[in-house]
């Protein structure tokens, strides 16, 4: 007993244990009350998101270009550098003939070829890098080796330029190698040629093979222009990606080119109206009832020629949204489209019985204005003239006949 009261640091032993107990009591007490404490916290109810559109609620938040482009895989990112090659350095840029896709085993260090000229071949090299960090020699270096060794072999032309693509670009320590062909030069043979078993070359194989910086390749290497050595940053490569008409499938955002304003009928009929000029005419001289109508002989006919000066309005509003379609549009979608959704709204009463053939244009454009078109990316932009327009459309391709052949 002695002993356990020398334990507790003091003589009396039954005050030693009366210490004790309390202070363990208390310690319960006080551990009992943090975890009440802890569960009877009350959550204070979250901010209410703000700016909510029905589109996140079924789509969830937009997604940033440089954050998507980043979580694609190797291959969806070679993908996107050959569709921002194609359809804007070639088909926007008019840089190229054409760009090809090399990327996988046994491309040469070549992802992505554009080609200024196919005989003879003239081109650029775009080497894709996806890596989350940005790029640094060491992920180089056999990139530069296989450029090299290629060239020596002729197995690839020289290119016009050599450009890095990375979704992070590149790291300091690359950058200022860039800015200095000559020491990028040197280093890389510094590299090349460690024999030591460190270097990031030694040992290691090149396009499948063990390749040693000797002879010729080694003279090749000393009069290679390193200046052609780059990197493209990638915000400029989603920049000019959106000026294509891929960006908006890829990205979201709605079409990339701003609507323009609408044409102005020119004074004299161009030579695309004279099909639903024609059929205006017609109905016309049905409502007239007079066959020998011309278009000089509207001017007497007040109601009339304003009807013909609208029509051509209309006619004109539809046609900026035909050509505004041609430049941005995906190409799984069409104007087409929109027009065949007008056409199955209206053909029903262009069917119906009328009056006269004027008094069918009047209510198929009355019916066509309040058509609703929302599975298609054109529909926000068709104004009523548009859709009114779009009929005058028809009716020039001869879908719709404002005066059926037994009433002529």
């Amino acid at each position: 007993m002695q002993t356990e009261c020398i334990a507790f640091g003091v003589g009396n032993c039954s005050e030693n244990r009366y210490i004790w107990l309390l202070w363990l009591v208390v310690s319960i007490l006080e551990w009992q009350a943090r975890m009440t404490s802890s569960k009877l916290a009350p959550i204070v109810r979250p901010s209410p998101l703000a700016n909510v559109t029905l589109h996140q609620i079924f789509s969830g938040p937009p997604v940033a270009p440089l954050e998507r482009v980043r979580s694609y895989d190797e291959d969806s990112f070679e993908d996107f550098i050959a569709e921002w090659a194609y359809f804007y350095l070639q088909e926007i840029e008019g840089k190229y003939e054409t760009v090809a896709r090399f990327g996988g085993a046994g491309d040469k260090g070549r992802d992505v070829v554009a080609y200024i000229t196919r005989r003879p071949a003239t081109c650029d090299y775009f080497q894709c890098k996806h890596y989350v960090s940005p790029l640094t020699p060491s992920n180089v270096w056999e990139e530069l080796a296989k450029l090299c060794m290629h060239t020596h072999d002729k197995t690839i032309p020289i290119p016009h330029a050599y450009r890095f693509v990375c979704p992070s670009d590149i790291g300091p320590s690359l950058g200022r190698l860039l800015e200095a062909p000559a020491q990028m030069k040197s280093e890389l043979k510094k590299v090349w040629l460690d024999e030591s078993g460190k270097g990031p070359l030694c040992n290691r194989l090149i396009s499948g093979k063990k390749v040693r910086l000797v002879g010729t390749l080694l003279k090749h290497v000393n009069s290679f222009d390193f200046s052609i050595v780059h990197f493209k940053p990638i915000q400029e490569v989603i920049a000019e990606h959106g000026r294509t008409i891929r960006h908006p499938a890829r990205f979201g955002g709605g079409l990339v080119k701003a609507f323009p304003e609408d044409l102005t009928p020119p004074r004299t009929l161009d030579p695309r109206e004279l099909p639903y000029v024609n059929a205006l005419l017609t109905a016309y001289r049905d409502h007239l009832n007079n066959g020998s109508l011309k278009l000089s002989e509207l001017k007497y006919h007040r109601t009339i020629q304003s009807h013909y000066i609208r029509s051509r309005e209309r006619f004109y509003c539809a046609e900026t949204v035909r050509e505004f379609a041609k430049d941005t549009l995906p190409e799984n979608f069409k104007y087409k489209d929109v027009q065949d959704q007008i056409y199955d709204a209206v053909i029903d009463i262009a069917d119906g019985t009328w009056p006269c053939g004027l008094t069918r244009v009047n209510e198929v454009v009355k019916a066509a204005q309040n058509v609703s078109i929302t599975n298609h990316p054109l529909g926000s932009y068709l104004k009523v003239k548009s859709r009114q327009g779009i009929c005058h459309q028809l009716a020039g391709e001869k879908r719709l006949v404002w005066v059926p052949d037994e009433q002529q």
